[in-house]
């Protein structure tokens, strides 16, 4: 159980990390391919790629190192995929509607998701 939680630990801090590089990735760079992994645009539903896919790709990382002792591991990679989307929106648009826009809470959110 141990060896689950060091990976997990590891996944959310690398999931942070490669969001943060993947936020501004397509427009620094403006190379096609980056933007199928990293938000094209502004737009609430482009940056959901910045927690959907660092979770899909460290999911393929880790899963050969824990297979062996984590029942159902592929089904909580899809879950967390989504709850992170979910949280993103409704933590998002619920702040919005209150406090309008604001960067921080932009970060926050995707920290928090």
């Amino acid at each position: 159980m141990k060896k689950i939680l060091v990976w997990e630990i590891c996944s959310a801090v690398a999931v942070m990390a490669s969001g943060v590089l993947l936020h501004g990735a397509y427009h620094n760079n403006n190379f096609w391919l980056l933007g199928i992994l990293s938000p094209v645009n502004e737009s609430v539903w482009e940056h959901l790629k910045i927690g959907i896919w660092p979770v899909l790709f460290f999911a393929l990382i880790e899963y050969p190192f824990i297979k062996s002792i984590a029942r159902n591991f592929l089904v909580a990679k899809v879950a967390q995929a989504y709850a992170t989307s979910i949280a993103t929106l409704a933590i998002f648009y619920a702040y919005s509607f209150f406090f309008g826009d604001n960067l921080w809470a932009d970060i926050m959110t995707f920290i928090v998701a």
